[in-house]
């Protein structure tokens, strides 16, 4: 028979469970922050107006820049090779970014609104021309 006035070994106590939990916690919120975090810091080398796109995730690697519109991405290095795109540009009439599969503005994808950025949810390689629009 075990004495009550002894711990009892087989279960945690209630202090070690939170002491466990907040650890758990905290460590789940730094892996999920550390990407936005490094992909923020690099976000503040394209300019202000500017649309970005980087050839590789947060934000690095060769980064192609427009402050208009590009019918094809390719003559900036970046055909079917954006992983991070980045709207930077700033309150205007036309401050969406359209974003095209194709070349000369073909097959439409998706709208970036301005401040918008995307990373890991990147559709990888698939981009090739955007237009600066007031909406879609």
């Amino acid at each position: 028979m075990r004495d009550p006035s002894s711990p009892d070994r087989r279960h945690a106590d209630r202090g070690d469970l939170c002491e466990l939990l907040a650890t758990f916690g905290a460590v789940a919120l730094l892996a999920t922050t550390v990407p936005a975090i490094a992909a923020g810091t690099a976000l503040g080398d394209c300019p202000s107006g500017y649309f970005c796109a980087w050839a590789d995730d947060d934000a690095t690697g060769h980064r192609a820049q427009w402050e208009g519109d590009d019918a094809w991405w390719g003559d900036d290095g970046m055909h079917d090779n954006a992983e991070t795109i980045y709207n930077n540009g700033v309150e205007h009439s036309e401050d969406v970014v359209a974003i095209y599969y194709d070349v000369n503005y073909k097959g439409f994808a998706f709208c970036m609104d301005r401040g918008e950025w995307l990373d890991w949810s990147m559709d990888d390689n698939d981009y090739d021309s955007h237009l600066w629009t007031s909406g879609c």
